[in-house]
């Protein structure tokens, strides 16, 4: 009887204790599983705002360069010797493009497959094309500006002031590779800019929604949307 009144207290003292260490170490492991879902949430948050900053910036440069080009479409429209613009070749629409850092900007592909798991299977693809068709885009402007560069040595060889050579001329010196890339890369800028812009601005509408899904409308940093929509960007 003594053994056993000496063993109880001596149990509950063991189960106190032993119920105190599991109950410290599931707390401590409860929370660092509170603190690695925070964390890891604050990183995909991160990663989703940098994507729709980075599609917001790809459409940043469309937007100004279809702005540039309008503006020199109107300078052309007011020469009196230009002539109607349909007739000209599509080069003379399209000035050398000042180059910028903005052929880098690039998706982060590999921070972004938390989409994956809600059904988002397609929109990482359709990202990927938002940044192909940008690089690509890039590529051509680089492309064109050489061209250009190297057309405007020979017209400046001939010794005449470049005014007053007429697009024809400018067309003969320029030889007919070069006449050839001239057009062929103008109209792929021309083309290119408004198909891109929209179609970068649809993905990016639709990352929208699904951030929201995810984290919540004041959580998200930007929407971007049709440029005619004044509630657009905030």
């Amino acid at each position: 009887m003594l053994i056993d009144l000496l063993t109880a207290p001596m149990i509950a003292d063991f189960v106190k204790t032993t119920f105190a260490v599991f109950a410290g170490a599931g707390l401590a492991f409860l929370s660092n599983a509170y603190f690695k879902r925070k964390q890891r949430r604050h990183e995909e948050l991160a990663s989703a705002n940098l994507a729709t900053f980075t599609l917001s910036r790809y459409c940043n440069v469309y937007l100004s360069l279809q702005a540039e080009l309008a503006q020199h479409r109107e300078s052309l429209e007011a020469d009196p010797q230009t002539g109607p613009l349909e007739s000209l070749p599509s080069w003379v629409l399209v000035p050398p493009i000042a180059s910028s850092g903005d052929r880098d900007i690039k998706l982060g592909f590999d921070k972004l497959h938390f989409l994956i798991k809600r059904g988002n299977e397609n929109l990482l693809g359709e990202l990927s094309i938002c940044q192909e068709k940008f690089l690509r885009f890039r590529n051509t402007i680089d492309a064109y500006n050489e061209v250009h560069a190297r057309v405007k040595e020979r017209v400046a060889a001939v010794a005449v002031p470049t005014p007053s050579i007429s697009a024809e001329s400018v067309e003969i010196l320029a030889g007919a590779i070069d006449r050839q890339k001239l057009n062929s890369l103008s109209s792929s800028i021309l083309s290119d800019i408004p198909e891109n812009l929209a179609y970068t601005e649809s993905i990016a509408a639709t990352l929208h929604r699904a951030l929201v899904s995810k984290f919540g409308e004041g959580e998200v940093l930007l929407r971007i949307g049709s440029t005619n929509d004044s509630s657009t960007h905030r």
